[in-house]
């Protein structure tokens, strides 16, 4: 991940797939700090949405950072 902290998008990817009823809805994030990045396990379907969120989160947390003064 590139600019942003992995914490902050984890985090945000777990409001936006909380826990879900079946094994298919089901979305686990495991962070690591160290290496800036993090490990998603999900089905198919929910992998493509985690990638879309994961581009759209970078670049609001980058477009933050530019205009931070």
């Amino acid at each position: 991940m590139k600019n942003t902290g992995v914490i902050t998008v984890a985090d945000a990817l777990r409001e936006i797939f909380p826990a879900g009823k079946s094994p298919q809805d089901n979305v686990t994030i495991t962070e690591d700090e160290f290496y800036d990045r993090m490990v998603v396990t999900a089905g198919r379907r929910k992998m493509r949405q985690v990638e879309e969120y994961v581009k759209l989160l970078e670049l609001a947390l980058d477009a933050g950072e530019d205009g931070a003064g």
